[in-house]
């Protein structure tokens, strides 16, 4: 009955075919079964039309390894528009075990290593664990903060319902893998109403990912609590503005983050119009009041492992020098109403400040250690290529004592790093951020080792000029931040700065560095309950556990210890799969909407990366996550 449905369905669409576009009519005539299944990283638009060869895939494919994830997309398309679709998941269960001497999963297909042997472990991963979500159109951001594209025709997000009106509707199926699962070949049955019955194979690896924030490579991103408050219209820290948060801080713990900006000062070049400690008046005197940040750091905590870097935004690079303003804003509170206003105070190093800012400091670093996170990781912002005058310096030293420095630089005439330590302009360095990636034209397929993620120093990359508005772009940004071993990661992605009427926020205060060069200010949309995922996310946090296994080749590769142990042809599967994610790189930057198009397989390419990583990870005892000198 339900064949015949669709039966009818694909003639009507044929019927209708010079209504809805010839092609689209052209492109059902291919698809009987009512679905296509595209590259995950093919970027899918509103008037998208199967290959011929992408018409004939009808089966989903994802590849993970143990405590990961994996996306992939099943496309449905319609000669009218749909009023409604839904996707329900069976168990997926362990059909092929991976072989007991050679146990990396994939079903025998790859062969490959991992750590539990023949069918040890979980052999059913429920439905619970698999999130299926349904892509919407959704406007990008121009340079000013507003939506470009009208119509809006990519699709870009991920939401839990189904726009209606749609001819052509992307489903997303993400699997989260659990550690004690067996590895080997999964399979069950995704059904689609309309759009009839899509096999599901995932191969498990036996590949160990870790927890996001414990990746080696280093993931940058900024949040913004108040653009949160504006785009709902809730009060700024209320219980209602705490419950939209939530889906933003867990995005952050899902995608690796490891910073925390902490704004100290009212309009900083961030946008935020409010310092996030307050201050309470009590007779002349004024205490700060910490209740936002225990809130914020409390939401943190609930969805991630302690933060490499804390930011307390307290300085803007365009105090500089002649620029410093007598006085600074923050904000005060009013503790029987709530109500805030600006409190004007001097500026840093003024009589009476170090007396109001030192309990500042106190309070954080004794939050911080009671959330048994590192002190080490609180650092004063933001440097840039112009930095505090000597006494600012000195003011800080003495009062925030034992805080280094984030910075964001171009770093023309500065010093390296040295032994894990850099002192620029008489600031102690612990964080440092440079604009431009590694130009891909140097790239040597004879060596395409990077090794980033040994470094001793976090120095990182905002990624400029990476075309980070792409979806699969995302997928390789960790991998493009190691091509150089000056970078252990990126920086600068913004998560949530949406659009606000009236409020742009970002470049609204100060235009320094403003976090759109070259940089995306969301990679959320807003929805009904807060931020929704962009496929982009979705794709950072698999290209981020993919760059652990890259990270387990590069390592022996560049060990010649390890690597004179291994026959030539183990050495050539290992510089191949790098060279690859070199290629995917080079290839399609700048234009990452044609990926999948000239055949790549992104799904074959993960299950050799991860095969490769796990043979050569239990062959050498390598750990992972890799623990780099004086690191975590």
């Amino acid at each position: 009955m339900v064949m015949w449905r669709f039966r009818r369905l694909w003639a009507l669409m044929l019927v209708l075919g010079v209504f809805v576009g010839g092609d689209l009519a052209e492109g059902a005539a291919r698809m009987p079964s009512g679905h296509w299944v595209p590259d995950p990283m093919l970027e899918i638009r509103h008037d998208r039309v199967p290959s011929e060869a992408e018409a004939r895939s009808t089966t989903l494919r994802l590849v993970a390894p143990l405590n990961g994830m994996a996306s992939a997309q099943v496309v449905v398309p319609s000669a009218v528009p749909l009023r409604s679709i839904r996707a329900v998941i069976t168990p997926l269960t362990l059909r092929e075990p991976a072989d007991s001497g050679d146990v990396s999963g994939g079903g025998g297909a790859s062969g490959g290593g991992g750590t539990m042997g023949g069918s040890a472990g979980r052999s059913v991963i429920s439905n619970q664990q698999v999130e299926i979500g349904y892509a919407i159109r959704y406007r990008g951001l121009g340079p000013d903060g507003r939506p470009i594209g009208e119509p809006a025709d990519r699709f870009v997000a991920v939401a839990e319902q189904a726009v209606p009106g749609e001819r052509v509707q992307p489903v997303w199926v993400t699997v989260q893998v659990p550690e004690d699962a067996a590895p080997g070949r999964y399979t069950g049955t995704l059904r689609l109403t309309p759009g009839g019955t899509v096999p599901v194979e995932l191969d498990v690896i036996g590949f160990p990912s870790p927890d996001p924030w414990r990746f080696t490579t280093h993931a940058g991103m900024i949040q913004s609590p108040e653009t949160i408050a504006r785009h709902y219209g809730v009060p700024l820290w209320s219980p209602r503005h705490l419950q939209l948060l939530e889906p933003s801080l867990r995005l952050l713990g899902q995608s690796g983050n490891r910073v925390l900006f902490i704004p100290l000062v009212n309009r900083t070049h961030l946008g935020n119009e409010e310092s996030m400690v307050r201050f309470v008046r009590r007779g002349g005197r004024f205490t700060p009041d910490f209740t936002p940040l225990e809130r914020y750091l409390e939401l943190y905590s609930r969805h991630s492992g302690p933060p490499e870097v804390i930011v307390l935004y307290a300085w803007e690079t365009a105090w500089r020098g002649d620029r410093t303003p007598a006085t600074i804003g923050v904000t005060e509170v009013d503790p029987r109403g709530g109500r805030t206003q600006v409190l004007e105070v001097p500026f840093f190093g003024r009589p009476g400040t170090e007396a109001f800012w030192r309990p500042v400091f106190e309070g954080i670093a004794a939050r911080v250690e009671q959330l048994q996170w590192p002190t080490e990781a609180i650092m004063l912002g933001m440097a840039g290529d112009a930095r505090p005058d000597p006494e600012t310096t000195e003011f800080f030293n003495r009062v925030a004592s034992g805080f280094k420095w984030a910075m964001f630089t171009h770093a023309r005439g500065d010093p390296n790093p040295r032994d894990g330590r850099l002192n620029v302009s008489g600031l102690e360095v612990g964080y440092r951020e440079l604009p431009y990636p590694t130009d891909l034209r140097r790239y040597n397929p004879a060596s395409p080792i990077g090794g980033g993620w040994d470094t001793d120093f976090r120095q990182v990359t905002s990624l400029r000029s990476f075309d980070s508005d792409a979806s699969a772009a995302f997928r390789l940004a960790a991998t493009y931040s190691l091509a150089s071993n000056r970078y252990s990661g990126f920086s600068r992605i913004g998560l949530d700065f949406w659009p606000v009427e009236g409020s742009p926020l970002i470049g609204r205060h100060h235009r320094w560095h403003n976090l759109y060069r070259g940089n995306l200010r969301a990679s959320t949309v807003p929805g009904p309950r807060g931020a929704l995922p962009t496929i982009g996310l979705l794709f950072m946090r698999e290209g981020m556990q993919e760059t652990e296994a890259q990270i387990i080749i590069e390592r022996v590769l560049r060990d010649s210890n390890l690597a004179d142990q291994l026959t030539e042809a183990e050495r050539e599967a290992g510089r191949k799969v790098l060279d690859q994610r070199m290629r995917f790189l080079i290839d399609h930057r700048g234009n990452w909407s044609d990926f999948g198009k000239s055949g790549e397989d992104s799904v074959a390419h993960a299950r050799e990366l991860y095969t490769v990583a796990d043979q050569w990870r239990r062959r050498f005892d390598l750990s992972v996550p890799f623990e780099r000198a004086g690191g975590e």
